[in-house]
């Protein structure tokens, strides 16, 4: 399973990605899109914390890419972790 990009403008343009319920797709709420993106915002209001987190990177991905990087420059210098 994949999911689209979340935008900071999601609340606004009314595109995906969205969640399919027995009354028709939605908009994802704002812990579903927090557990995407992999952090929490302390914000009550939904549009505030959709634009953040639509300007942030996932936080898994960055941290896994750090982590290889730091690996690959590690063994480039010739130390082991």
């Amino acid at each position: 399973m994949k999911i689209p990009t979340l935008v900071r403008s999601y609340h606004k343009i009314n595109t995906g990605p969205f969640v399919e319920t027995p009354y028709g797709p939605r908009l994802l709420r704002q812990h579903e899109a927090e557990r995407i993106m992999g952090c929490e915002i302390d914000c009550d209001h939904y549009a505030t914390a959709i634009e953040i987190l639509g300007q942030g990177v996932q936080t898994r991905v960055f941290k896994e890419i750090l982590a290889q990087v730091g690996r690959f420059l590690a063994e480039a210098s010739g130390q082991k972790r």
